[in-house]
């Protein structure tokens, strides 16, 4: 909450400044009763001058009141959470000095500054440039601020679809088109209808190996349920502080995304307590919260739990039909390209549609023993 410190040192100023304007009023009374001459007159006479200008600035300082006792009204004022002071400046509008609230300081000037998110007033002290202390907002609108700073960053990413990097909000590329629709596809869509229809949240972690259609299957759902989607990474949290974990979950607590997409789980060599803590408020806030894993190997434990993660569906392999599509006509090569990751499979259609169908297939055995080498393809026995 907002406090109103002590008051001392301004008073003191203040009083400073008023015996300093008595003692000039006694030396120009002291003057005038030695009969001064003609250039004492013109002396008196500026001095004069000097001594109305300064009675009229701390006049002028006497009519403002301290910043901080515009937080002593009847209006309770709080703290904006730590990790959104960094998103208001970007977002804030309509910002005004307040002609009452004044520090009376000339070397470090603060006033009372009042800004608008949306419609919501907050107010910090400081100048249009500087805060000291705050942004605050009101306690009895803290929801509808929040709300408010969740619309305008929607807004401003342009999409339904954003990813989150390094405090920064981008439009996530979210791709629903020429997406080969698959049973599994279908089969997880029917689930995670039919709990967002009976109002439970659910958690889903796909695991597999790299190309094998976790992404496109994630894009297809997030697509086809029309639902707005943040994208994270959590790869990138354990070089940082516990701190940014909490800033993610500001922004997820503003936006209030329906779906919260984490790429790569197993990136995490440890997880840390907020980690987990947000995996469980994710659960709590969206609908569905859906991970990616190229393994579980390295994330056992804690964090693939339920109410973390309830499902954990394993994707081995590009569906038989999928394969199928990109190979046509060229259906005689699926039994070499069907046992490879997608990544494989979309290379050689790119080849076969620049080189042509011979010049490809004559260089598939290699493409197959590249497979092999880097593991991601065992050997056939005979």
């Amino acid at each position: 909450m907002a406090k109103v410190p002590p008051d001392n040192e301004l008073k003191r100023k203040r009083f400073a400044s008023i015996i300093k304007i008595i003692g000039e009023i006694g030396a120009v009374a002291l003057l005038i009763r030695d009969k001064p001459k003609t250039l004492d007159w013109i002396s008196l006479s500026l001095r004069g001058l000097g001594l109305s200008m300064s009675i009229a600035e701390e006049h002028k300082k006497f009519s403002f009141r301290h910043p901080y006792n515009f937080f002593s009204g009847n209006v309770e004022w709080m703290d904006v959470p730590a990790s959104m002071k960094v998103i208001l400046p970007k977002i804030v509008s309509g910002v005004y000095r307040d002609p009452i609230f004044y520090n009376g300081l000339d070397m470090y000037p603060s006033w009372i500054m009042h800004g608008f998110v949306g419609e919501e007033e907050i107010a910090w002290t400081g100048d249009e440039k500087r805060v000291t202390e705050g942004p605050f907002m009101m306690l009895h609108r803290k929801k509808q601020t929040i709300d408010s700073v969740g619309k305008i960053l929607w807004a401003q990413a342009g999409s339904d679809h954003v990813s989150y990097n390094s405090g920064e909000l981008t439009p996530d590329p979210v791709l629903s088109n020429n997406i080969h629709v698959t049973v599994q596809m279908m089969t997880l869509w029917h689930r995670v209808k039919s709990f967002i229809d009976a109002g439970h949240n659910r958690s889903y972690l796909l695991e597999g190996p790299p190309g094998t259609g976790k992404t496109s299957l994630i894009d297809w759902l997030v697509s086809e349920l029309t639902l707005k989607s943040l994208r994270v990474s959590l790869g990138d949290l354990h070089l940082r502080t516990e701190g940014t974990s909490v800033s993610l979950g500001t922004w997820m607590d503003a936006m209030k995304p329906d779906v919260i997409i984490i790429d790569d789980i197993d990136r995490i060599s440890d997880f840390s307590a907020a980690m987990l803590k947000f995996l469980e408020n994710a659960n709590k806030q969206c609908k569905i919260v859906i991970g990616t894993a190229n393994s579980l190997k390295p994330i056992a434990g804690a964090p693939i739990r339920p109410g973390r993660f309830d499902d954990i569906i394993r994707i081995d392999r590009l569906d038989p039909l999928v394969i199928r599509k990109m190979m046509a006509p060229d259906y005689d090569l699926i039994p070499k390209l069907e046992h490879l990751p997608a990544a494989y499979i979309v290379d050689f259609v790119k080849r076969r549609q620049v080189i042509g169908s011979i010049e490809a297939e004559l260089e598939l055995d290699s493409l197959i023993e590249r497979a092999t080498k880097t593991g991601e393809v065992k050997v056939k026995e005979n």
